[in-house]
């Protein structure tokens, strides 16, 4: 298999990963992207393209959901998945 294959394979697992971590744990609060975008002072259509893998959230974004959560940033995005600024 070419490289560049398994590149994209390895970053669409570790998009998909995240996206379902964001938005299991978000749902298992029973909070809506609206109760999270609140909290988080992220805007609500930025969660939305992050939980469907369109965006990949940049550090101040992802320590904010984090914060949010109330959890640490590790348990809600891993490592290879944030942009640092």
């Amino acid at each position: 298999m070419d490289c560049d294959i398994l590149i994209v394979i390895q970053e669409v697992k570790i998009m998909s990963t995240t996206v379902s971590r964001l938005r299991a744990i978000r749902e298992s609060r029973g909070w809506s992207r609206n109760v999270l975008s609140m909290k988080s002072k992220v805007p609500d259509a930025h969660i939305y393209m992050l939980e469907t893998g369109r965006r990949t959230p940049h550090l101040k974004t992802a320590y904010k959901l984090a914060n949010a959560l109330e959890l640490p940033i590790e348990d809600v995005f891993p490592k290879e998945e944030i942009l640092h600024e």
